[in-house]
Formats: C-alpha cells, structure tokens, sequence
C-alpha cells in the first residue's frame, strides 16, 4: 500500500511462479467445511431481511482472481504458451465458487442473488482477446451462471474497464447484469443498453471524474444523464 497517496494496492511478488508450483500447492484448494464461517452467514442474512436489504453470494473467479496468485503479464503469457496449465487454474478456481455457493445453500442460507467479480478490461478493449476469452473465461462462466440458476438466483458480473466486445459472449454464458460500465474506459451506458437492452441490465455508468467534479452543476447534469 502507498503511504502518500491513495490507489490500489499493489502487488509486488508472487507464489505461484511455475506449474510445478501450481501442482505443488493446489491440494490446498481442496474443499473443507471450515471454508465458510455459517454463524456469520446466518447473522448477515438476518440483518438483511430485518432491514430490507439484497442479500448476496459472491465471489471472485476467471482471470481477476487468478491474476492475483500469479501476476497478470505471468498470467497473459502463460494463456497463450501454457494452455493446458492455465485452463486447470480457471476451472479449478471456478469449480471452488460453485462449491462454496452450494455448500452454503445446503447448510440453510438463503440469497437474493448472486455478484461476482472478474475484471477483464483495460482503457481501450479487453485484457486478451475475445477469442481468449471464449477458451478460458467462457466455460467457467457459464458454469457459475448455471450453478447460481438452479437455485433461482440471477447474477451481476462485476468487470471494469472496457469489456464491449465480451458482452456477447457473457450473454450467452447467462449473465443477467453487468457492472460498473466504466465510462473512462469507454463503456458507453446509453450505447449498450440500446444495443443490448433487451437481454441484459446494466448498473453504474456513472462518469466518476464528473462526480469529483468542484462544480455541482457538472455532477447534476451527469446525473440527469
């Protein structure tokens, strides 16, 4: 974490470095049952509904949560020159997620919905192709979409930065809402809720420079927008 300015925190080394390591280590993703701690689960539950508020699963999976274990240009290289290792890492990460949702079904708690996290842009487009994303991301997205509908639950996909040309395909998976729309990357809300309306919602949208903005006008007017 920076000491003199505020931003996200960055991460400066890695454990997972190789595939070898990867295998070394993947035993402790192995389910157990102290994963989830249910008093606490069932507490939060019970504020929600005594207060009136959405109460979600969620959790992060695909190339965000992977990024964080072993580095993003890591990451990117080993997609396109380790196939084989890197579509173990997504569906293993991805199957864990489906897990934890159903075990916490089973144990008695109830969702409204379902908010996932997989970050997959950058300012301009995509952070790998969308012909990537069909290999690694697609499958495990679907799965996760899939797993949460067989208990009724409809999700919002977290992803920032500039994901247009993934939409199609989170459609497909079964996506039901997308967020934040990152208008700096060039998420235009206007733009894809006319060219996609129909089948998917969307939430965010909102400039966040014109919310620091001094001037209330400007924040207003993008408001009204």
């Amino acid at each position: 974490n920076w000491k003199h300015s505020t931003s996200t925190p960055e991460r400066i080394d890695f454990t997972v470095k190789t595939r070898a390591i990867w295998e070394e280590l993947k035993p402790r993703l192995a389910w157990s049952a102290d994963r989830i701690d249910f008093e606490a689960a069932r507490k939060a539950e019970a504020h929600c509904q005594e207060t009136g508020q959405w109460f979600y699963f969620s959790a992060a999976f695909g190339y965000d949560a992977i990024q964080g274990i072993i580095g993003s240009e890591r990451l990117l290289l080993a997609m396109a020159m380790e196939p084989e290792w890197i579509q173990e890492v997504f569906d293993t990460l991805a199957a864990n997620v489906c897990v934890g949702l159903e075990e916490m079904i089973a144990g008695g708690i109830h969702f409204d919905g379902a908010f996932m996290y997989d970050d997959m842009g950058y300012r301009n487009a995509s952070l790998f192709s969308p012909a990537m994303f069909r290999k690694y991301e697609f499958p495990n997205h679907k799965l996760v979409y899939d797993c949460a509908k067989g208990h009724g639950l409809k999700c919002i996909l977290h992803s920032c930065g500039n994901v247009k040309e993934l939409i199609p395909g989170l459609i497909e998976a079964g996506l039901s809402c997308l967020q934040p729309l990152e208008v700096k990357a060039g998420m235009d809300l206007i733009e894809l809720k006319k060219q996609y309306g129909e089948v998917l919602s969307f939430m965010g949208g909102i400039d966040a420079r014109k919310m620091a903005h001094p001037d209330p006008s400007v924040i207003e007017e993008e408001i009204r927008t």
